[in-house]
């Protein structure tokens, strides 16, 4: 029960029913007649032993929430077999042919060849609260799996059909507190199934008020990072009005719902990233996703993999969730966690090359072929990425390779980022990390554009080569120490560039700090002629003053490439020390 919207374009479909569509074709197609209940189930109690097989099977949700029902166990359970077993059983089924028992039970477990939905969450619910003897009678009405949740009056007085408003008559015999444990049940008994086009785009599930999502109490309790880093968007964004824009957690989701196939990242044992947006407009959202759907699907670029969407509705607002893979660390936190590295080992240098090219080869998938993609006038403002910084780098684990510390995925492609910004005046402090972000971003009249991501970049390159030689002390306090200085704003700033004389004969100039920190790492015992070419492309062409000079991510990933292959092949390349002369005269 699909609908598209404003970005089905790109691949962005609405689902109301839940993802039941998706059970009944996936999960419950080929289930096997359980023919237990035939054989063993002595006659008026097969009710009560439905009921029993369903309690056991609930699962504790997360947040000591109500339990919800997975459905494999519910498939396994509500079956034709025992649907026609309980039917028999039943005084309101007492006179009803055989032939049209076994027909009903068919339609109930949609197992007669049409396409219609099935009813076995809505006929667990009615055995579960005792009043399986109305099975026939809803199933007449036309209420199904895809019409729960219910829409229900304030006090339950009135139980409506969600989609063609009709009354539930069958329910005007029960008392209020008998529908609202209809109510309640049916949400534990209809927790969404996630999951994921083969081909491109995402389904948005629309969710009600009352849902219980199928997200499992973990095993072991989990402690969040300190930066909370481990997350495809790690820091609370901020939109014009200041107000956080977002919150991350790690959730995990029953393995029987969810199938998201094959998405270009090692799985991480059913966990994964539940964004939610603090803001309640639908357009916010639509901006935040749209620019996901354009590379969701390309499992040969290490970008964020947006999974699915869902919101839940009330009758007061909404909010909008996103769904991700979960992270191991971020890079910065991967500093963290080995605050030193073993140089004698290649295999560290040859993943710091690898990585570094599957960064600048997402970054230049941004630059060009998604902003090729909007409209000409507009590509440099908006065809960027804007926060770049190592917490929006995410590290998952590469179990191909025993030696490898992971993939580096590009992540935080934040509203604040991609939306339609009109003017720089628009952008927010926050869109631009304040260590990291460009010498344009200060200078009146400046311009940010794709190559203003580019010097952010070059400052990540400089932190993760700092890590790399001097180690994860260098990178939190010894470098920001170093260059940090009052800024022209009088503002104390670890920035890397220096406005001189603000005003009309001002100049920019990269803080000779810097200058002095790469001549440090230059005369490192340990830097490599590898390591050496690395700083002078981050020193000449990445961290300059001049934009319209800057290198474009397009050369500096073909450089990059070619630096790899080095690597790689020529051990006195990779770790040979560099004797380049380099003194501080």
């Amino acid at each position: 029960m699909a609908e598209s919207n404003a970005l089905d374009d790109h691949g962005f479909v609405k689902l109301y029913d839940g993802g039941n569509e998706h059970i009944c074709r996936h999960v419950w197609s080929a289930r096997p007649i359980n023919d237990q209940h035939r054989t063993s189930t002595p006659p008026k109690r097969v009710a009560r032993t439905i009921r029993d097989a369903l309690d056991a099977a609930e699962v504790e949700a997360d947040g000591g929430l109500l339990d919800f029902m997975p459905v494999d166990k519910l498939g396994h359970i509500i079956n034709e077999t025992s649907i026609l077993h309980l039917l028999h059983q039943l005084d309101s089924c007492y006179q009803m042919p055989a032939n049209e028992k076994q027909t009903l039970a068919a339609d109930i477990c949609q197992s007669n060849g049409t396409d219609r939905c099935s009813c076995r969450k809505l006929v667990a619910t009615l055995i579960k609260i005792g009043q399986e003897d109305d099975i026939p009678s809803m199933v007449r009405e036309g209420f199904r799996d895809d019409s729960l949740p219910l829409w229900r009056s304030d006090k339950c007085s009135t139980m409506r059909h969600r989609t063609t408003h009709a009354i539930c008559r069958t329910m005007d015999r029960w008392d209020n507190r008998k529908r609202r444990e209809f109510w309640r049940t049916s949400n534990q008994y209809n927790a969404p199934y996630f999951v994921r086009p083969q081909t491109r785009g995402i389904y948005h599930y629309v969710l009600h008020e009352g849902v219980t999502l199928p997200f499992m109490r973990e095993d072991t309790e989990f402690q969040e990072d300190e930066d909370n880093s481990r997350n495809p968007n790690p820091d609370p964004e901020t939109v014009g009005d200041g107000g956080g824009f977002s919150m991350v957690r790690r959730v995990k989701i029953h393995p029987g719902h969810h199938q998201f196939g094959d998405y270009g990242i090692p799985s991480q044992d059913n966990i994964f990233a539940i964004k939610s947006l603090y803001t309640k407009r639908e357009r916010d959202f639509e901006d935040e996703v749209s620019v996901l759907l354009r590379f969701t699907h390309r499992t040969d670029k290490q970008l964020a993999k947006l999974l699915a969407t869902y919101e839940v509705r009330t009758e007061r607002d909404v909010t909008y969730h996103l769904i991700f893979p979960w992270a191991d660390w971020s890079v910065r936190t991967l500093w963290k966690q080995c605050p030193s590295v073993d140089r004698r080992n290649p295999s560290r240098l040859q993943w710091i090359a690898r990585q570094s090219v599957a960064v600048v080869e997402s970054l230049t998938f941004i630059h060009e072929e998604y902003a090729n993609g909007l409209d000409p006038n507009n590509r440099e403002r908006w065809g960027r990425h804007g926060d770049i910084k190592a917490e929006n780098f995410l590290v998952y684990k590469d179990s191909s390779e025993a030696i490898t510390m992971g993939l580096i995925f590009m992540a935080d492609f934040g509203l604040s980022r991609f939306h339609r910004q009109e003017s720089r005046s628009m952008v927010h402090p926050s869109a631009a990390s304040p260590s990291y972000r460009p010498p344009e971003f200060d200078i009146p009249g400046g311009t940010l554009s794709r190559k203003s991501d580019i010097w952010s970049l070059g400052a990540f390159f400089l932190e993760f080569l700092t890590w790399y030689l001097k180690g994860w002390t260098c990178v939190e306090s010894d470098f920001p120490d170093f260059r940090y200085e009052e800024d022209h704003q009088r503002i104390n700033s670890d920035i890397y560039f220096r406005i001189e004389n603000p005003g009309s004969s001002q100049s920019v100039i990269v803080k000779p700090q810097v200058t002095e920190w790469i001549l440090r790492l230059h005369l490192h015992p340990d830097c490599t002629h590898f390591v050496h070419d690395l700083l002078d492309l981050i020193e000449d062409e990445m961290l300059n003053v001049d934009k319209d000079v800057r290198i474009g991510a397009k050369d500096l990933h073909t450089k990059l490439v070619s630096m790899n292959e080095r690597c790689n092949s020529d051990w006195n390349y990779c770790m040979g020390r560099c004797a380049c002369g380099r003194t501080r005269a």
